[in-house]
């Protein structure tokens, strides 16, 4: 009885350091993802003029609301453990109104996206895509070739957002990296509120008629 007895309070010390190993070991990463997130907030807000929200980077580049933030998402199972997450640093500018979503995506212009990469410009509304190419957006958005997003713009809410290549890793890009978003981002802001001014022109005569 006594040693069954001294097995079960060898038992439970360890299954109780077990638990505050973990407990250290969660927070320690906590500590460390925290510390992580105030150096690159201390990076990124002066590009933006903002502030952090959460872990969400709040602010604006020549006078168009910006947020920028890592979203995860559960990825496909790594192996017979279990899941490894999928992270995707995504940046939306408030772009104005547009007729119909449109997209911009670098992939290779053969069949099945094989072939030389280039920009493709998507959109179901033609007219639209002749106005937002006319307003020069694959040549705005040319430069960024390296590790380049895939650009969606939503007309619904306005909001024009790149989302990075998925990574395995929770990964910030450096300010450089960052002002460059920034810049391609906010050129192609400016062409869709070109295209859109085009068609509220081309609109107004058909109006009056």
């Amino acid at each position: 009885m006594l040693g069954f007895l001294i097995f079960m309070i060898v038992l439970l010390l360890i299954f109780g350091g077990v638990i505050a190993g973990i407990v250290f070991l969660v927070r320690a990463a906590s500590g460390a993802g925290k510390k992580h997130f105030a150096d690159v907030s201390t990076a990124l807000l002066p590009l933006i003029a903002g502030t952090a929200q959460g872990e969400k980077l709040v602010g604006t580049y020549a006078g168009t609301s910006v947020v920028a933030s890592i979203v995860v998402r559960a990825g496909s199972s790594s192996d017979a453990g279990g899941q490894s997450n999928e992270y995707f640093f995504m940046t939306t500018l408030a772009a104005g109104p547009a007729t119909a979503d449109w997209s911009l995506a670098y992939e290779g212009d053969g069949l099945l996206h094989s072939g030389q990469k280039s920009w493709h410009l998507k959109t179901k509304d033609r007219d639209l895509e002749a106005r937002l190419t006319a307003a020069g957006v694959l040549a705005a958005v040319a430069p960024w070739t390296d590790a380049a997003p895939t650009i969606t713009y939503r007309a619904q809410d306005g909001a024009l957002t790149a989302t990075s290549p998925r990574s395995f890793k929770k990964t910030w890009p450096a300010a450089a990296a960052f002002a460059n978003h920034l810049a391609v981002l906010g050129a192609l802001v400016a062409c869709n509120r070109a295209a859109n001014a085009a068609g509220s022109a081309a609109a107004a005569p058909a109006a009056s008629t």
